[in-house]
């Protein structure tokens, strides 16, 4: 092992050569590039070739007509099998908490995963 007072030996890397490729040449730095330059040319360029028409009107979504269907249809058929089933309290907690649960889960899939459709 190591003797009482010796330092442990410094190992370093050996520096690696660096040579410089395609340097830039100091008169062709006049101005930097701007994105907002580069932006306005191809801008320029589309609306040469074709005028960038905007449909403006708002479009009709079917989201909500869709929500609302599943959201009875679900929570009634949820409610017809808590109808034929026995009048056991632990079957009635469960029958309530998959109605909250499928409320809660078709809520959030149709509001915050998907988009407007």
């Amino acid at each position: 092992m190591d003797a009482p007072g010796q330092t442990p030996p410094q190992h370093v890397l050996k520096p690696k050569p660096f040579e410089t490729v395609n340097a830039p040449l100091a008169q062709e730095i006049s101005q930097p590039i701007r994105v907002e330059d580069i932006l306005k040319d191809n801008l320029a360029v589309r609306e040469s070739i074709a005028p960038l028409k905007l449909n403006l009107e708002r479009k009709i979504s079917k989201r909500k007509r869709d929500y609302v269907f599943l959201l009875v249809v679900g929570n009634l058929a949820i409610l017809v099998v808590m109808y034929f089933l026995p009048r056991d309290p632990l079957l009635r907690m469960l029958g309530y908490s998959t109605l909250a649960l499928y409320t809660l889960a078709l809520s959030w899939i149709m509001w915050a995963v998907m988009g407007d459709y």
